[in-house]
């Protein structure tokens, strides 16, 4: 406690605006509430909670205090806290629409998104972070940020940026949360993924509380 009250106290007399989250999936919401308790607009990385009792919390206090909050994704990616292998997950939408992804932790998987209709066929490339989209067999390609020539730990971790620039785009504008990745969303992909550990019997300490 008296290492939070020291950070608390530190962030409310920096001059910053925004706070990125990027610790261990478990220490998200402390951070997350410390943060906003601090008066400063957040964005934190995926998942935004262990569970989705913990995103409704921070939704709730970001609304509360009318700052800002946003889920960092990058192309709609969701870690899956607490597989260590791989699950396969099939989901059914309203009309007849199906939708199927894999994660893995010990596979190399293909890393792409793919959309098939009536009309054709839409794929991206690589999923978590898009550099090309291929429609019914036409390729067009997207370069990274600036081009840049810099060595980093993972591939396209130059493209981050976008999503820095979003928010900053969004804090300009005084929004509370993004038109691209509305709370509402980050609630459903909480109650989506909590649904799949039910299902295959992954539960957390935090689902007790």
């Amino acid at each position: 406690m008296p290492c939070e009250l020291e950070v608390y106290f530190r962030l409310s007399s920096l001059t910053l605006e925004v706070a990125y989250i990027g610790t261990q999936n478990t220490q998200h919401k402390a951070a997350v509430l410390l943060c906003l308790a601090a008066g400063k607009a957040v964005l934190c990385e995926k998942p935004m909670g262990v569970n989705a009792s913990e995103v409704r919390e921070m939704v709730a206090e970001a609304r509360s205090r009318g700052l800002f909050l946003m889920e960092s994704l990058v192309s709609i990616s969701v870690y899956f806290p607490g597989v260590d292998d791989t699950v396969t997950v099939l989901l059914q939408y309203p009309g007849g629409i199906h939708g199927s992804f894999t994660c893995s932790m010990t596979s190399n998987l293909g890393n792409t998104a793919s959309v098939s209709g009536t009309k054709g066929r839409a794929e991206v490339i690589p999923a978590w972070a898009p550099m090309e989209l291929v429609v019914n067999g036409e390729r067009k390609k997207f370069p990274g940020y600036l081009d840049s020539k810099k060595t980093y730990n993972f591939p396209y971790s130059e493209n981050l940026v976008f999503e820095a620039m979003h928010v900053r785009e969004c804090l300009r504008k005084g929004l509370r949360e993004s038109p691209v990745i509305p709370l509402a969303e980050s609630e459903l992909l909480a109650d989506i993924l909590e649904e799949v550990r039910k299902i295959i019997g992954v539960t957390f300490p935090q689902d007790k509380r």
